[in-house]
C-alpha cells in the first residue's frame, strides 16, 4: 500500500504563473505580428481576455518571466515526487480531486483527493 500525503500546495500560484506564462506570449505574438507596423493591437483586433492578456504581458518584467516558469517547473517536479511510487494515475472530470493509486493484482491500495 502507498501512503500519499496531500502536498502544501497553493493552486492559485499556480495559476499566477501559467496566467503570467501566456500574458507574456500573447504580447510576445502581438508585437511579432505587428512589428512591420511599428504599432500596438487595436481593441477591435482582438478578443477582449487576449487584449487584457496583451497588456498584462506588456507589464511583465523578465524576472516576473522567470519566477512563472521556475514556479511551473517546481510543481511538475512536486508532482512527479508524489506519483513516483504510483503505477497508475486515475484523473476524475472533477476538478478538485484526482486518484493516486498503486495498482497490484488489479486491486486500489490507496485514495487521495488533492487540495
Amino acid at each position: 500500500m502507498v501512503e500519499i500525503e496531500p502536498p502544501d500546495f497553493e493552486y492559485s500560484k499556480l495559476i499566477d504563473a501559467i496566467t503570467t506564462i501566456l500574458a507574456a506570449n500573447i504580447t510576445l505574438s502581438a508585437r511579432t505580428r505587428l512589428a512591420s507596423e511599428q504599432r500596438h493591437p487595436r481593441a477591435d483586433e482582438l478578443e477582449p481576455a487576449i487584449l487584457d492578456g496583451y497588456h498584462l504581458g506588456s507589464s511583465l518584467s523578465a524576472p516576473d518571466y522567470a519566477s512563472a516558469i521556475n514556479r511551473l517547473h517546481a510543481t511538475g517536479r512536486m508532482m512527479a515526487g508524489m506519483i513516483a511510487k504510483c503505477d497508475l494515475l486515475l484523473a476524475p472530470t472533477e476538478w478538485t480531486r484526482a486518484i493516486l493509486a498503486e495498482v497490484s493484482n488489479g486491486t486500489v491500495h490507496c485514495w487521495m483527493p488533492i487540495r
